[in-house]
């Protein structure tokens, strides 16, 4: 298969202080390395061009300046047989000493032109480089550049170099959100013990490259394939008779052509048989349930496996694709970011275990599902499917719903998790509510960062064909979130659960796993009162860390004696960062705070000086702090203005004064509010003013200026409780963000459908000047619920 190559410049000497270096890029990224990653479909055999405006001439090299401030420049050699007519070709960035890409180019293409490679030679990187946001800068503007002009296939994209140019494309990896596909490093390892745990990118297949006398990179190839392989990397050593140099061409054509064998097994597995090229991994109770899910995912994916929970082992997690969790797991390593589908009641038990918002809410899910997004990836492929939806009356909600057979009914319910965890979530999207005990509060289809709550209990055989069918795309589909991280969280253990468990005459010794770690538990020989000792005079250090569910002391708090939910200890933190306990600070300032600021005394002092009064320490929500305002309305009220479309607007000179509008209510799905009979709703109107501009109060009319009036036409049944909640004004000014509430009661009979509509008054001025005033009509619609 020919390849596309490209190869910047970087180099090893002075590997200490890229070390350096890099662990910060890869510590800082860690919290969004993975945020916005492109999704590796199942069409992956496919070629997906990037377009090309670069003249590429078969043969020669040509010089190039990147876009963007700092003028990098990169050369880039063609192969004689290159023709920009065949499919897209792979690209391999790859860094080298020196910043001199044309000396590397003139090292590698001797292996590279017979396979067609298209080298690329990058300048002005190198070794030493003081100024890490620099650094990054010239990666980030040489790199959109290339994979924007030079052509190649867009779901191929490697990573290379030697000795320090290997660790500089392992620390990219961790930091850009390309779908890289592999490494190829000679002479290079990751950096040492601090950078086992950066987030390197998840299913990458790596080539190490290492003469036999390089003592430096052969020595770590053992603990960083360990820690490659904990990412679910596949990787293989290459050894040559050499030392601290590049590969010999023939080493390095033989560590190509295993990663196009590796790409191979993952596109081209499957061709001739229909069959998904990936690898499911069953974990379940062996028996006839187990044998029918064996049974019918072999006939889908090109590999399929099975294990008890009890025998589930880490090597067995990585060299699977996805997992398909039908018991509860609890022996994955917290933070394990698996691809993987959790059924039924065990979703909830090993979400807790792992800090997920996926709780149980109700083991009352019945065979159907309702508000379906039938326009979901889910029911598009690779299985086509048309869900025949039937309208009907829920039997608990009895609210109209147009429901989608799943499966037979079931003896054993499903599970329904709680949708306010997911319906702000960024990291979460709900696909279906479920015909339930709690109603629309329920939902039963949901994503969350690299899971997914498939609700429904049935076996293969007594599934629907469209369930059965959407289950398999629900597999394929969340493997395209591999290596997620979960990044926000609900209803984690708070410290005084700690109280209430070991004074529960309910909570047994074989229960306590669900809120304490196995270590502790075996310490204490499953003795209530010896773990009540253990938490002793230490509550102001307990948290559960991220990526697990279980509440611990926090060590490093401890011992640097700082309570971490005082605020007061985020200034010491600060403070640290001078002295022999940086990087202990650096570290608790990341975990608490979340903020992706370098260790940087200075900047932190200046975040902490313009933040520190509206900072909130929170539990349940990830144990860290939050930044909110004295004035942020409350969650509902968010929510409610989240779901309208004015938020996205842009505010203008014609138009410098919007709306949003919304109903605070139990929840609001698809821009419908849903309340119970007889309780209450908040009308939501929120300004958005445009810079240098206002609007007038509803409370002060001086004669002159038009003050704001609200309008509201309440269907029959509804009432208003109190009158308008206004915002302050200055001199009879209103600017951004300020909000006007009122609480409807709602009448006592359930509807399907109504609406509350009504009408905003205002102007719009400047100091100078003044639009007409204008008139906004709204109707916001609302579904009654019983009981």
């Amino acid at each position: 298969m020919k390849v596309t190559t490209l190869i910047c410049s970087y180099a090893m000497a002075n590997a200490k202080s890229l070390a350096a270096s890099l662990l910060l890029v890869a510590v800082a990224a860690h919290g969004n390395a993975q945020e916005n990653r492109p999704i590796a479909g199942l069409e992956a055999a496919a070629s997906h061009r990037a377009a090309s405006t670069l003249e590429l001439v078969p043969g020669r090299t040509v010089t190039r300046t990147a876009q963007g401030q700092h003028a990098a420049t990169y050369h880039v050699h063609v192969p004689a047989d290159f023709d920009p007519d065949v499919p897209a070709r792979p690209i391999l960035i790859a860094f080298s000493p020196g910043g001199d890409g044309k000396a590397l180019l003139e090292k590698l293409k001797l292996a590279t032109d017979p396979v067609g490679w298209l080298l690329v030679g990058c300048d002005k990187l190198r070794n030493g480089m003081a100024d890490d946001d620099l650094e990054i800068e010239i990666e980030d503007e040489i790199l959109a550049d290339v994979l924007k002009h030079v052509p190649h296939d867009t779901q191929r994209i490697y990573l290379g170099g030697f000795s320090g140019g290997a660790m500089r494309a392992y620390g990219i990896t961790a930091r850009r959100a390309e779908p890289y596909a592999g490494i190829v490093a000679f002479g290079g390892w990751l950096g040492g013990p601090s950078y086992q745990d950066a987030p390197y990118r998840e299913n990458m297949s790596v080539a190490m490259v290492t003469g036999v006398r390089d003592l430096g990179a052969s020595g770590w190839v053992t603990i960083d394939t360990k820690t490659l392989k904990q990412r679910n990397c596949s990787v293989k050593h290459f050894c040559f008779a050499g030392g601290h140099s590049v590969s010999p061409p023939k080493t390095t054509r033989a560590a190509i052509g295993w990663l196009d064998e590796q790409w191979s097994k993952k596109t081209q597995a499957n061709e001739g048989n229909g069959k998904i090229p990936l690898e499911v991994l069953y974990v379940g109770k062996a028996g006839s349930r187990a044998d029918d899910f064996l049974s019918f995912l072999s006939e889908h994916f090109v590999s399929v496996a099975a294990t008890n929970a009890s025998d589930l082992t880490l090597e067995m997690v990585n060299r699977a694709d996805v997992l398909l969790l039908d018991q509860v797991v609890r022996s994955l390593p917290d933070g394990c970011t698996k691809a993987m589908l959790m059924m039924g009641s065990s979703a909830a038990m090993t979400g807790e275990r792992y800090g997920s918002k996926i709780d149980w809410l109700c083991q009352c899910l019945d065979n159907e599902a309702y508000s379906v997004n039938t326009s979901h990836a889910i029911f598009q492929g690779p299985l086509p499917v048309s869900p025949t939806l039937v309208e009907k009356r829920c039997p608990h909600s009895k609210l109209k719903i147009q429901a989608w057979k799943v499966e037979e009914p079931q003896k054993t319910p499903g599970l329904v998790s709680s949708r306010k965890h997911f319906a702000s979530a960024k990291d979460s999207e709900i696909i279906s509510g479920g015909v339930n005990m709690k109603g629309v509060s329920g939902v039963p289809l949901v994503r969350e960062a690299h899971r997914f709550l498939w609700g429904f209990v049935a076996p293969p055989i007594e599934m629907t064909e469209e369930g059965r069918r959407v289950f398999v795309n629900s597999l394929a589909w969340i493997h395209k979130f591999d290596g997620e991280v979960q990044r926000e969280f609900a209803g984690l253990h708070d410290r005084n659960t700690i109280k209430s468990v070991l004074e529960s005459p309910y909570v047994s010794a074989e229960n306590l796993p669900r809120w304490f770690p196995e270590s502790l538990i075996e310490q204490a020989s499953g003795d209530k009162e010896a773990i009540r000792n253990h938490f002793a005079n230490r509550m102001d250090f307990v948290h559960v860390p991220t990526g697990s569910g279980l509440l611990q002391i926090d060590r490093e708090a401890e011992q640097l004696g700082t309570p971490i939910q005082d605020p007061a200890s985020i200034e010491k933190w600060i403070d640290m960062l001078d002295g022999d306990q940086s990087k202990l600070a650096f570290g608790l300032l990341q975990r608490y705070t979340r903020q992706r600021i370098r260790r940087k005394p200075k900047q932190w002092r200046e975040w902490f000086a313009s933040n520190k009064d509206q900072l909130v320490f929170v539990e349940d929500q990830g144990y860290r702090y939050v930044i909110r305002p004295k004035d942020t309305p409350p969650a509902k009220v968010m929510q409610a203005l989240d779901n309208t479309g004015e938020s996205q607007t842009e505010l203008t000179e014609v138009s410098p004064v919007l709306f949003q509008r919304g109903l605070a209510a139990l929840h609001t799905i698809e821009g419908v509010a849903y309340q119970y009979a007889g309780w209450k709703v908040t009308l939501v109107i929120r300004a958005r003013v445009k810079d240098g501009w206002h609007f007038y109060s509803s409370t002060e009319d001086n004669g002159t200026n038009i003050p704001t009036e609200i309008q509201v036409d309440l269907p029959a049944g509804m009432e208003f409780v109190g009158e308008w909640k206004v915002p302050r004004s200055v001199d009879g000014h209103l600017g951004d963000d300020a909000t006007f509430q009122r609480v409807i009661r709602l009448g006592k009979t359930p509807v399907d459908r109504t609406e509350i509509s009504g009408s905003i008054r205002f102007q719009a001025c400047t100091d100078k000047k003044c639009l007409r005033p204008q008139t906004l009509n709204f109707t916001l619609p609302l579904t009654v619920m019983a009981k």
